[in-house]
């Protein structure tokens, strides 16, 4: 359980640093470093697939799922602080957190839709699989 919590609050800091993209130039630049937005997006990516792999072995694993978990906090409280720093821009966004989130949930519904499609029965199956396909 403690997994897939620690995952939704990966994906929220992977939507909250995207969602921030207006304000990252002005951050760099009140840091002086140059990679700090590469570097932040490449610590967000792995811990979001460190949990995904966490996820698919079943094997309880305490201390590397805390450890990440912390990261994961750590990262929130980051991103809280970039947050407040850009406040002037929260309009901004504010709104495209809300459309990154819809997306996200897209992704999802999409991925629950094929993968429960593929566990019903023949009838079902060949009418979810005629749906994914009208999509494309």
């Amino acid at each position: 359980m403690k997994k897939k919590i620690f995952l939704c609050l990966s994906v929220f800091n992977i939507i909250l640093y995207l969602a921030m993209k207006s304000i990252w130039s002005g951050i760099e630049g009140m840091f002086g470093v140059s990679w700090l937005q590469f570097l932040l997006l490449g610590l967000l990516v792995a811990q979001v697939v460190t949990f995904l792999i966490f996820i698919m072995i079943s094997k309880p694993l305490a201390w590397p799922t805390w450890v990440v978990g912390g990261l994961s906090i750590l990262s929130t409280i980051v991103l809280g602080y970039m947050l407040y720093l850009g406040i002037g821009s929260l309009r901004y966004i504010l709104r495209s957190f809300v459309l990154y989130t819809l997306w996200a949930l897209c992704i999802w519904l999409f991925y629950l839709i094929v993968r429960r499609g593929l566990r019903l029965g023949s009838k079902r199956q060949r009418a979810v699989k005629i749906t994914l396909v009208s999509f494309f």
